[in-house]
């Protein structure tokens, strides 16, 4: 039998009975509580009593920018210098596509 997760400090944290999107970022752990922030910025100072899970953080998105053309066909790029070179006349949109610090993924309808 595993022993039971105890929070980190610098973990992601969550209930099992949670979406996997809730989670809290736990700041600091003491005997028997620990500080933490929410998605939305608020403090917290939580009990350690019940089953915590540890939430992985994911894989960051490679940052890319996308053509898209009015015909619905798309190109990916690497960077926003090389999707402008290669863009004709039928782009109508520019995407942008990446994980912020916080490990959040962005998409974004950059002006053409």
């Amino acid at each position: 039998m595993t022993a039971a997760y105890v929070p980190v400090k610098g973990d992601r944290v969550r209930r099992p009975a949670w979406s996997d999107a809730e989670y809290f970022l736990v700041l600091n752990v003491a005997r028997n509580t620990f500080h933490c922030v929410d998605a939305d910025g608020g403090e917290w100072s939580i009990t350690l009593d019940g089953e915590w899970v540890k939430v992985e953080t994911p894989t960051p998105l490679l940052e890319r920018f996308m053509n898209l053309n009015a015909d619905g066909t798309t190109y990916t790029y690497t960077s926003r210098a090389f999707a402008d070179s290669y863009a004709g006349p039928s782009r109508i949109a520019v995407i942008y596509i990446w994980t912020d610090a916080d490990g959040v993924d962005r998409i974004e309808r950059v002006t053409a």
